[in-house]
């Protein structure tokens, strides 16, 4: 696992450019992400909401933003 740390504004490339995540934001608990990914690839989250506080990605990004 990699651990990244970033900025509003500041992307993560992966792949070369194939893959690009943008941090748009964030306030309070909510982080807002920008995925650009060419057709192939398929980008899916989850329907079932998963409570913050049991999340360990939740829990690296706030402790990111803190």
């Amino acid at each position: 696992m990699l651990i990244l740390t970033r900025r509003p504004h500041e992307r993560i490339f992966i792949n070369g450019e194939e893959i690009i995540i943008e941090v748009l934001s964030y306030q309070g608990d909510k982080v807002r992400l920008a995925i650009c990914a060419p057709d192939k690839i398929l980008i899916d989250h989850p329907k079932k909401e998963v409570k913050p506080k049991t999340n360990i990605i939740y829990k690296l990004i706030r402790k990111t933003f803190e």
